[in-house]
């Protein structure tokens, strides 16, 4: 296999793969070697890229794809079959301040087991390192953490996904603190996520499509929810948790086929989210490359993506993009 990009001491300690041991693209009856460029994703990528990845089995992405390659501090990237054009990987690198998350790595089902994976991967690592990212975070399924933890991951939680049960959630009370989020909320509210995160994820906040935010007194700010312009999830962070059950009640559940990221992490969290009619629906591995966020967790009830583009009901998570 050969692949253009540039080696990285970094990644110096990963293991080659074993010789002898049949690729998935030679077990298939595809070419024993094969050679791809890893580039950045541009607008007219993006169709493309959509498709492959529909067709191989991750859902529709073409929103988060569309966002991503107009969002400043987010950079898709493909791998491209040499001679083919064909589009055999993706992946997402998110810049939220300190904070890189590493988003979409999918490689299509006939290349896989020849290192494109690995090799996307690296390249956006090295582009989130390269903007000034301290920790870089991924949301690894059972099968992709190996991969990960080859290149330097280390776990740091399980990320339950959660879905709002079949009775639904309970009713919004009379006196939750909640209305509906607006431009006049968006320092205050940036200000609360970063707290809570340890990234700056304002770019998020300003592209919400809706949202809400708790007020108390004594506080600009005591917690908001808002949903996501590229795709499905709602990014949700609160001071205390009975804040944060108000805003999910405001919000509503998510549709059938969307699904809340969560942290293990806060435990009391998950018990009350759990409690309050949603309910666990598997989910993957947070990892880390680097030192862990400044971020607190107790204050974080729900990522604003997962596996980045958040994969749809069914789908494989390899890793996850931006929260």
């Amino acid at each position: 296999m050969h692949v253009r990009e540039p080696a990285h001491p970094e990644f110096s300690h990963a293991r080659a793969r074993p010789r002898g041991r049949p690729t998935a693209a030679r077990r298939l009856g595809y070419a024993a070697e094969m050679t791809f460029e890893i580039r950045p994703m541009t607008a007219s990528d993006v169709e493309a890229s959509a498709a492959a990845v529909l067709a191989g089995g991750w859902g529709d992405r073409s929103k988060m794809l569309r966002f991503a390659v107009g969002a400043g501090d987010w950079q898709p990237y493909v791998a491209v079959g040499a001679g083919t054009g064909a589009i055999v990987g993706t992946g997402l690198a998110a810049r939220q301040g300190p904070v890189g998350w590493v988003g979409l790595i999918w490689t299509a089902p006939e290349a896989r087991g020849q290192g494109i994976g690995s090799a996307v991967t690296r390249r956006v690592v090295e582009d989130l390192r390269g903007r000034g990212c301290l920790s870089i975070a991924l949301i690894a399924s059972t099968l992709g953490r190996p991969v990960y933890e080859r290149l330097g991951f280390r776990s740091i939680g399980r990320e339950p996904m959660l879905r709002a049960g079949a009775g639904g959630l309970a009713e919004p009370g009379d006196n939750a603190p909640v209305r509906r989020f607006s431009a006049s909320d968006l320092d205050a509210a940036a200000a609360l996520d970063r707290e809570a995160t340890g990234e700056d994820r304002r770019l998020l906040l300003s592209a919400a499509p809706s949202g809400f935010v708790a007020e108390t007194a004594g506080a600009a700010c005591a917690g908001s929810c808002c949903g996501r312009r590229s795709g499905n999830g709602r990014g949700t962070v609160a001071r205390d948790i009975g804040t944060a059950l108000a805003l999910h009640r405001a919000a509503g559940p998510c549709g059938l086929d969307e699904r809340l990221g969560f942290t293990a992490r806060n435990g009391a969290g998950l018990a009350a989210m759990l409690a309050d009619g949603w309910e666990d629906d598997g989910g993957g591995t947070r990892m880390i490359l680097g030192p862990e966020p400044d971020w607190r967790p107790e204050m974080c009830f729900g990522d604003s993506a997962f596996a980045t583009g958040e994969p749809a009901s069914g789908a494989p998570a390899s890793a996850a993009s931006p929260r």
